[in-house]
């Protein structure tokens, strides 16, 4: 075939090391599924808005359980008793992803995304209704229990991961991801812009009343997605069923034992950040409540403020830079900017705005993870998205519960009595430190491997 069979527009593209004529790269404006993938986007950003509405409500349960049992306690005792007793509640729900992700994983990949979203669903709803129950009874079994089991629903990030993986060309994945982590941002600025006004209501508990009401309209959306898993085996880009073991244990073994040492030091940068992340996510609300005297309404607006600074580093700054610099340099970056985040949390007993300085630096968190998750996704056949996506996201979830439980209970002793020095930010210095071998490993990782080329082998993970 000669070249005069190709017009301008149509040439292919060879690649150099390789010599393989691969498709010519075609805009993101010109992505054939943008539709369906702008719907995820929605559905995720509604989703998102639910749940942190949802858990900005959670401290305010524990503190008043703590109030009624323990009515002779000060403040001080109110915060760190209210600490311990959330700990358990962020923890055991990234223990019950940790167990049962990876099959949701395996699931996705048989069976598709769509499924797992509607699961998700569900399972934060009832969570939801049984949290309305104890703070009704006082009762705390009842949310702990169904709270654990929702944890399941973290699985609908590796689901979105997925679907926008199964719908797109590989040049693609980078800009589409920090943009699903953008559209993470505009949850986060909605959920908390609204319960700014919903916990100064006069009507009980209207915020859980909205974020049932949220998380329920979604159900009226996700039938309107086609199933991308679908989609992407009509285009060939899936042609083979692999055969795997439905056991979560061995899923996650082999998940690093047969994914090639790079992508297993990609996913221990993500075990990291999401380990790390606990001290702002845990222990923020109690934080700004003992330190400064915040009410739940100025907590709710601060993180909503957060959820407009992450929209402008997914939309606009990430983008940018994925012009110039590939994903991994600017994963390091990301890291180096939560050093500097962290910097400002460990200072900020000294004033109200270096915190809210450290959480403008620590709001490109979000977006380094929807990044790592693009190297992953770069790395990993098309067959095996569901599976390696989501079995990450599982093993990032056990980091997250071992750093809610470590976090909160260094947050209990460092504003308790018991500790030699009063020291708040305790978790930050800890946490920072960690940050910084990350950031000192991601420049390491990136030395002395290199992206597979090409990026998508074909691996079996059985």
């Amino acid at each position: 075939m000669g070249t005069n069979d190709f017009n301008e527009d149509e040439k292919p593209f060879i690649d150099k090391e390789n010599n393989e004529i691969l498709p010519k790269k075609i805009p993101l404006s010109q992505h054939k599924h943008l539709k369906q993938i702008f719907l995820l986007f929605i559905i995720y950003t509604l989703m998102v808005m639910s749940s942190f509405l949802y858990g900005l409500y959670i401290p305010g349960v524990f503190t008043n359980y703590v109030k009624i049992k323990y009515p002779s306690l000060s403040v001080e005792e109110i915060s760190s008793k209210a600490s311990y007793y959330k700990s358990f509640s962020d923890g055991l729900p990234y223990l019950s992803m940790f167990l049962l992700g990876p099959l949701v994983g395996v699931l996705s990949d048989k069976y598709g995304r769509k499924p797992i979203l509607f699961g998700g669903v569900v399972l934060l709803v009832i969570d939801m209704i049984s949290c309305y129950i104890t703070v009704r009874t006082n009762n705390l079994y009842y949310f702990y229990f169904f709270h654990s089991i929702a944890g399941v629903c973290n699985s609908v990030a590796g689901a979105a991961h997925s679907f926008i993986s199964d719908l797109s060309d590989e040049s693609h994945i980078p800009v589409l991801y920090s943009l699903l982590g953008a559209s993470l941002g505009c949850g986060i600025l909605f959920g908390p812009t609204t319960f700014v006004f919903s916990s100064k209501s006069s009507i009980p508990n209207l915020t859980i009343y909205i974020s049932i009401a949220v998380i329920t309209s979604t159900l009226l959306i996700i039938p309107f997605l086609k199933e991308s898993l679908e989609i992407a085996k009509q285009e060939n880009k899936i042609i083979v069923d692999f055969k795997k073991t439905s056991n979560p244990f061995k899923l996650i073994k082999n998940l690093f034992t047969q994914s090639g040492a790079y992508l297993s030091l990609v996913i221990l940068l993500y075990v990291s950040i999401s380990y790390t992340s606990q001290d702002l996510l845990s222990t923020y609300f109690y934080y700004l409540e003992l330190v400064y005297g915040w009410k739940d309404g100025d907590c709710g607006l601060f993180f909503g403020v957060l959820g407009g600074v992450i929209m402008i580093w997914g939309v606009l700054l990430i983008p940018f830079l994925l012009k110039f610099y590939s994903e991994r340099k600017i994963i390091s970056l990301g890291f180096s900017i939560s050093i500097i985040a962290h910097t400002f949390f460990v200072l900020s007993g000294k004033s109200q705005y270096l915190y809210i300085v450290g959480g403008v630096f620590a709001a490109f968190v979000p977006n380094n993870i929807s990044l790592i998750q693009a190297v992953i996704s770069r790395s990993t056949t098309s067959e095996l998205q569901g599976t390696v996506l989501t079995g990450t996201v599982a093993i990032g979830s056990i980091a997250s519960f071992v750093g809610a439980i470590v976090t909160n209970d260094i947050f209990m002793y460092a504003t308790s009595g018991k500790a030699k020095v009063y020291f708040p930010q305790a978790p930050y210095l800890l946490n920072g430190s960690i940050v910084v071998i990350t950031f000192i490993g991601s420049l390491l990782i990136w030395k002395y491997h290199k992206n597979p080329n090409p990026l998508r082998k074909t691996k079996t993970i059985n």
